[in-house]
């Protein structure tokens, strides 16, 4: 039988030599150029053509998209929505490969109280709530997400750790809309 040295040994040096393989990826982010160019006040050519809109949403974000999908289903169409990237929906975007779909980002939704009436509606077209029942399938139950602040791993994504008394009336505000 090895001596617990020599098996501590053999592991790590397995880890070792197992940890020497790069990782596969890339960012998928492919618009930092151009959002820096606008941070930092840079100029930009010309534009090709101009067009007057009373409505111009910036963002194609989760926010973006749900004033689009409101405008749009108000039967207000004269509006445009402008996105820096070469898809739409900010940190709800997700990916695909031969196994699996997966999320780019964190992009979860806490299941909305009954006074988020438009949040509700919005999951009723996708087909998330249907009668007043969530489609388990789309749900994801806690502790799904995990944050790393200060040094410290915590459960949820709503920074608890160090967070003030005015930070958790604030949050707790934001829950009850």
């Amino acid at each position: 039988m090895p001596s617990r040295r020599g098996f501590l040994c053999a592991a790590l040096g397995g880890l070792a030599a197992a940890g020497e393989r790069p990782i596969e990826g890339a960012f998928v982010n492919d618009a930092f150029p151009t959002g820096h160019r606008i941070r930092d006040h840079a100029a930009f050519e010309a534009p090709k053509r101009t067009e007057k809109v009373p409505v111009v949403i910036v963002g194609g974000g989760i926010a973006g998209l749900s004033a689009a999908w409101r405008l749009h289903k108000k039967g207000f169409r004269d509006f445009v929505l402008l996105e820096m990237e070469a898809q739409p929906g900010g940190n709800s975007r997700w990916g695909e490969n031969e196994i699996t779909a997966y999320p780019w980002a964190a992009h979860y939704v806490p299941v909305p109280g009954p006074h988020a009436t438009l949040v509700r509606e919005l999951f009723e077209e996708l087909g998330v709530l249907a009668d007043g029942k969530w489609d388990e399938r789309r749900l994801c139950f806690s502790p799904q997400e995990r944050l790393y602040l200060h040094g410290r791993w915590q459960e949820g994504i709503q920074p608890e750790i160090a967070s003030t008394a005015r930070d958790r009336e604030e949050y707790r505000r934001f829950q009850d809309l």
